[in-house]
């Protein structure tokens, strides 16, 4: 698939499959049609409709196999989660860093978030700027995926990780920035 390309994968196979399907049973039918009117059918006949048969077979086969494939791929295994269930103990003390930008320098305050629809949430009031930091473990550092879910009031997220390329050879810390209210 070419990038730009708005077809979903496997659209062509599917197409080319229907269109190999519609011409075999088209021919069966010409078959049936011949013997009710005993009109000799050549063999060039027999062996195109056998062909498009295969084709068709082979096509829809092949692009359910790749549905079932992208499916496993799609499957993840969960390595680490991060939960504030320790709430209401403060997430300093559970790998957290937490920094407070502000003439007043009030630290935010932490609790469960109650009306979550996930278990393990946390709710911060703030009453200055902050950030609060958490290192990856190892265990965490491997992953290919992330899920953040996160509702935001007037805050951003930022989130630094580490792109690598395909094949493994070139890699870069990026930001990525949720968004703003």
């Amino acid at each position: 698939m070419k990038l730009g390309d708005n077809r979903p994968p496997g659209s062509f196979e599917r197409t080319i499959s229907i269109v190999a399907a519609v011409l075999t049973i088209g021919q069966v039918a010409w078959w049936g049609y011949g013997t009710i009117k005993d009109i000799s059918i050549p063999l060039w006949a027999y062996l195109t409709s056998v062909f498009t048969s295969f084709v068709a077979a082979a096509l829809f086969f092949r692009h359910r196999h790749r549905e079932e494939v992208n499916a496993q791929h799609l499957a993840f295994k969960v390595l680490d989660r991060i939960s504030f269930d320790y709430l209401p103990d403060s997430p300093q003390n559970h790998g957290w860093r937490l920094s407070i930008d502000g003439p007043d320098g009030t630290p935010p305050v932490f609790s469960a978030a109650q009306d979550s629809p996930l278990p393990g949430a946390m709710k911060v009031l703030q009453s200055s700027r902050y950030a609060l930091d958490y290192a990856a473990n190892q265990t965490q550092s491997l992953a290919n995926m992330v899920e953040v879910y996160i509702r935001l009031d007037d805050a951003c997220l930022y989130l630094k990780t580490r792109i690598v390329s395909r094949d493994g050879t070139k890699s870069q810390d990026v930001w990525l920035a949720g968004p703003a209210s």
